[in-house]
């Protein structure tokens, strides 16, 4: 890696990530810009009324990945793009109130984990200029995709997502890489990069799910990208939510759509009724409202009621063990 890129990339790491913010402060090592990004990614903003900020996000898989990460209850922290750093680190959780009084294991760091795998020599490593005309060669930080910091009945975990499109991308360049074409070690360097990343975490006992998109069924992964794009917007006074819910949910199952409903509460309440057709949204995507995920959620149209959770359908993605 050139000397400017890896001065800057060495820049955000200190700056964002040493250690990083909890949200809202968060700031990941890559943002979603044309200026960090990939050149051949598609960065996307997905901003989490959760979180209160942006979530970062480099592809298509990341997005639909994302919005079933944020769509979890039980998540409480979302780290996207978090970096690996080259030297030990403390836990993830470390200074959160959730985790207080847990023993957390550190972060050993990923020099120790690429000796650890054999692989010391296929490091990342990029090139800084001194002053004077003097070079030196440093290990630079990898990144991760997603970070769930997770609550359940036995208190606080992290779990990490490595996300691809298809389940044999894993261990594969990325299809956007050109340099991949004609570049006979790209292989090699992801296959280390995977190994990397799990031995890195398995230090602080975290553990890495290899987890494909197209393993997301479709139209489930477009309501929730839809619902989690519109879920900051306006919605009726907090004192009509609960009688617009109880309209809604009554019918459920029949032939009334959730339009009519909410054209005739505005109209009862006085209200523009957009902001009845965002509420609506909102109770889905904070499950007030349990509508079947795997059909159509369009306001124009009867809906049925939940037979299947999503986060029942997915479980796995969320436990605590690897997949």
């Amino acid at each position: 890696m050139s000397s400017r890129l890896a001065s800057s990339l060495l820049k955000r790491a200190r700056e964002r990530q040493s250690p990083p913010a909890r949200s809202p402060r968060y700031q990941p090592l890559i943002k979603a810009t044309r200026a960090e990004a990939p050149a051949s990614s598609r960065p996307t903003l997905l901003y989490s009324t959760k979180l209160q900020r942006h979530v970062h996000l480099l592809s298509t898989p990341e997005l639909t990945m994302g919005a079933l990460a944020l769509y979890h209850p039980d998540l409480f922290e979302l780290q996207e793009q978090r970096a690996m750093h080259p030297i030990p680190t403390s836990h993830p959780l470390d200074g959160f109130l959730e985790a207080g009084g847990i023993s957390l294991s550190p972060l050993l760091g990923t020099l120790h984990a690429a000796e650890r795998i054999g692989c010391l020599e296929l490091h990342a490593v990029g090139t800084i200029d001194l002053t004077g005309g003097a070079r030196i060669h440093v290990p630079l930080p990898y990144s991760s995709d997603l970070v769930l910091f997770m609550q359940d009945s036995e208190g606080p975990y992290c779990i990490v997502w490595s996300i691809k499109q298809s389940t044999g991308d894993h261990g594969r360049p990325w299809p956007g890489d050109l340099r991949a074409i004609t570049d006979k070690s790209a292989n090699k360097r992801t296959q280390f990069r995977d190994r990397l990343e799990e031995a890195y975490y398995q230090s602080a006992h975290i553990p890495l799910k290899r987890i494909a998109a197209s393993q997301i069924e479709e139209r489930l992964a477009a309501n929730l990208i839809s619902l989690a794009k519109s879920s900051g917007q306006e919605t009726v006074p907090i004192d009509m939510e609960g009688e617009l819910l109880r309209r809604l949910v009554d019918v459920l199952d029949s032939q009334i759509t959730p339009l009519q409903v909410c054209e005739q509460f505005a109209k009862e309440k006085g209200i523009d009724a957009s902001l009845c057709h965002s509420t609506y949204r909102r109770m889905i995507w904070q499950r007030q409202l349990s509508v079947d995920l795997f059909d159509s959620v369009t306001i124009d149209e009867p809906k049925r009621s939940q037979t299947v959770d999503p986060l029942q359908a997915y479980a796995e993605f969320f436990r605590r063990g690897g997949c």
